[in-house]
């Protein structure tokens, strides 16, 4: 896996691809704990990336549709 900044500003397709990658690499090899941690944090920021970018989107298709209704 790849070190990414945490910083970096990633696509929602990016992230989820990346997540996707570490969930298999959890299910299919045997990673020793110290990895399995370290891939499981970076899971969990992945995973929490993808909700706030799906939030923003829902928010701005809820404005494009208010927006056609005036």
């Amino acid at each position: 896996m790849s070190e990414q900044s945490v910083t970096k500003a990633q696509s929602f397709e990016e992230s989820y691809a990346e997540l996707e990658k570490i969930v298999l690499k959890l299910e299919k090899e045997s990673v020793d704990l110290d990895e399995a941690l370290k891939l499981f944090q970076k899971g969990q920021q992945l995973v929490k990336t993808c909700s706030s970018l799906l939030e923003n989107a829902a928010i701005q298709i809820e404005e494009i549709q208010k927006g056609k209704q005036e």
